[in-house]
């Protein structure tokens, strides 16, 4: 644990001094019924969006469900085009055929996700967050700071037109009252 919090921390401190251009931009970590993969499965998947104006080759980077390990999978030679994506599938099998298919799987329950450059510096994180069937996790709209659970996913597409699922809030706090109170 203690190895993930100062993890943690470098990356904030990363990400202060230096702006993302390749980011985590959504995961599904149960897939029963959003996109099958190109050995006709339902994979887990991570979605990477390029932020800048420029192609980004991501041969050498590294992705990682593992805070020891943040360099667990390497990218084969790819490139992410200016504004694009890249769906890389999370089945285990560690392969190029097709689609991206990374050495591991993500957890439903949730696990942390990094990405790494081919130095070694990571880039971007996920913290883990525990996911349903079919509903995903990523950034509100491309490359965004803020996050939020999709229950329309978009693997390999824009996260912009996909429907949040509506948050709850209560006007009061939780607790035990002695007298009734207005609850909206």
């Amino acid at each position: 644990m203690r190895i993930f919090a100062t993890t943690i921390i470098l990356l904030i401190f990363f990400n202060f001094c230096y702006s993302q251009i390749v980011v985590i931009n959504e995961i599904l970590s149960l897939n029963n019924n959003t996109i099958l993969d190109d050995f006709g499965e339902r994979s887990d998947w991570i979605e990477l969006y390029n932020t800048s104006e420029e192609t980004v080759d991501l041969g050498s980077w590294y992705l990682s469900d593992d805070e020891n390990n943040v360099l667990k999978w390497i990218f084969p030679d790819t490139s992410i085009f200016p504004h694009g994506f890249i769906l890389i599938f999370c089945s285990g099998r560690d392969t190029l055929s097709g689609y991206l298919h990374s050495s591991f799987k993500l957890k439903s329950s949730g696990e942390p996700v990094f990405l790494s450059d081919a130095y070694h510096n990571l880039v971007d994180y996920f913290l883990p967050v525990s996911l349903e069937n079919d509903v995903s996790y990523g950034r509100k709209t491309d490359g965004s700071p803020e996050y939020a659970y999709f229950f329309k996913t978009s693997p390999g597409a824009t996260n912009s037109n996909n429907l949040l699922l509506n948050e709850i809030s209560f006007s009061s706090n939780e607790g035990f009252y002695e007298t009734n109170i207005q609850l909206t």
